[in-house]
């Protein structure tokens, strides 16, 4: 039995990579957090765009990735004449592009519809939205123990959160808030949805493109989209704050702290790996990753920052542990439909031979 189905020292290397870049990033912002360091959150995931499109545009020029990559690349003499020969996957990505867009506006929103313990107990369905999407999209069935293994990782996942967001919900019950309308909850659905399907058309286009296109050029193209949707979002001032205001230079300045630069930088590459984890995994393991990070963040820092362990923790490590455990076990065998059609008709001929 191997480890989530990952087989390959590469499969096991990104997910581990993976979950460390996350891990590194909470922690981070713990440490920034209890310094009482402030910034500008759009003005930051700007600058992730950013650093997203160099590094990725760096990577494919530098010539890293598989063979196929390279002789792509060797026949190619400019990013130019590259991204118009594939102009039609560049259009392709601006479909994720928007609805990772979309994910982010409607954060906002639901935000101010939905006190913080709810709207984060609710998004842990992602896990099992993620699961079925894909399963539609790649035609790819989970066998009956993966299902239930992503349920317990769910259930995991809502009792972290449950427990983080104790202190939010005595405060929501101060609120003067009524609870949110019926259409709220519709547009939850639609940011739950938005995302995951982003995920898996991702991967999607990563793995099914024909001819081949490089990582790191699929990449560029999605990170290149995702800054011109931000751009009109911010001018359109549907995204909760005017670009004009996330480059104000008192903002800008924020960004140099050493803090603050190694957190954009953290999120970066985080983004770029998502693409190389998707291209040798897939995006369940993905939303897998991310709920293992979920409980292993804490655990950390209860090391490194005192924060004390709580029973929920404790309950949350078991489950999603569990649950791990469970999606890791082989799958079942099954016979190929030649072989079924085979065996029927050699039983078919036995029959008749015995009525005879």
């Amino acid at each position: 039995m191997t480890f989530l189905g990952l087989e390959t020292f590469a499969q096991k290397g990104i997910f581990i990579f993976y979950i460390t870049l996350w891990v590194s990033f909470g922690l981070l912002m713990q440490h920034i957090k209890s310094s009482g360091i402030e910034f500008n959150s759009a003005t930051a995931v700007l600058f992730q765009c950013c650093f997203k499109i160099l590094l990725s545009c760096y990577l494919y020029l530098r010539g890293g990735g598989s063979r196929e990559e390279e002789q792509t690349q060797a026949n190619n003499t400019t990013l130019f004449q590259t991204i118009q020969e594939h102009r039609q996957i560049f259009v392709l990505y601006m479909i994720p592009a928007a609805l990772y867009s979309v994910y982010n506006i409607l954060s906002y929103v639901n935000l101010r519809q939905f006190d913080p313990s709810t709207y984060f107990l609710l998004l842990n369905s992602r896990l099992v939205v993620t699961g079925l999407i894909r399963q539609v999209m790649f035609r790819e069935k989970l066998f009956r123990h993966q299902w239930m293994a992503l349920v317990i990782i769910m259930a995991g996942c809502v009792v972290k959160t449950a427990g983080d967001n104790n202190a939010a919900r005595t405060a929501s019950e101060e609120d003067d808030r009524g609870p949110p309308l019926p259409m709220y909850y519709g547009l939850l659905l639609i940011q739950i949805l938005a995302s995951q399907f982003a995920n898996v058309y991702n991967e999607l286009l990563l793995k099914k493109t024909n001819p081949p296109v490089p990582l790191h050029l699929q990449n560029f193209f999605l990170y290149i989209n995702s800054i011109l949707v931000l751009l009109l979002a911010s001018a359109l001032g549907i995204t909760g704050q005017p670009l004009s205001e996330a480059l104000q230079p008192n903002h800008l300045r924020v960004m140099l702290h050493p803090a603050i630069f190694a957190m954009v930088l953290l999120m970066s590459l985080a983004g770029v790996v998502a693409g190389a984890f998707l291209k040798l995994l897939d995006a369940v393991r993905k939303a897998v990753a991310s709920a293992v990070e979920l409980v292993v963040l804490p655990l950390l820092s209860a090391v490194l920052f005192g924060i004390p362990i709580t029973g929920h923790l404790v309950c949350a490590v078991v489950l999603v542990s569990g649950g791990v455990y469970l999606y890791s076990m082989p799958k079942a065998k099954t016979m190929p439909a030649a072989a079924v059609a085979k065996s029927k008709t050699m039983l078919t001929t036995d029959d008749d031979n015995n009525e005879e």
